[in-house]
């Protein structure tokens, strides 16, 4: 996978959520220390990015009991998260990371996953739009 341009579509659905696991990103776990390098929903099932240990989110929890399709959308540092046919989230500038494992529902998150795709290419904002609506 090209480490600078990808996208990660993922639709399912939220059971009462547990808010302490990755539900559905990309890892680097050859980085020393938990959560030391990943992107994806996460921290309370929202949308979140960690670099050298260092975590940012996006400031709302997905709602319990619903549908959701999403995709992070990653150009070189420029990264968008999109849910439901929106952006949400500023874009954000993360630093490349060789990401080399796809985590689904890591140590029991209650996301559902009906479908997965992993881009080797950067969307476009139409089609990141499209694909989650």
């Amino acid at each position: 996978m090209n480490a600078n341009n990808f996208t990660l579509f993922v639709e399912g659905y939220l059971f009462n959520a547990v808010a302490t696991n990755l539900m559905v990103g990309l890892s680097d776990t050859s980085a020393t220390g938990a959560r030391a390098n990943d992107i994806g929903f996460f921290e309370g099932i929202r949308a979140t990015f960690t670099n050298a240990s260092a975590v940012s989110s996006f400031s709302t929890n997905l709602a319990n009991n619903s549908a959701y399709k999403f995709a992070i959308q990653r150009s070189g540092t420029t990264v968008k998260f999109y849910l439901n046919g929106f952006q949400i989230w500023t874009t954000q500038t993360v630093p490349v990371v060789d990401y080399r494992y796809l985590v689904v529902n890591n140590g029991g998150s209650t996301f559902a996953v009906d479908k997965i795709a992993l881009f080797n290419r950067t969307l476009t904002d139409v089609e990141c739009q499209t694909l989650t609506t």
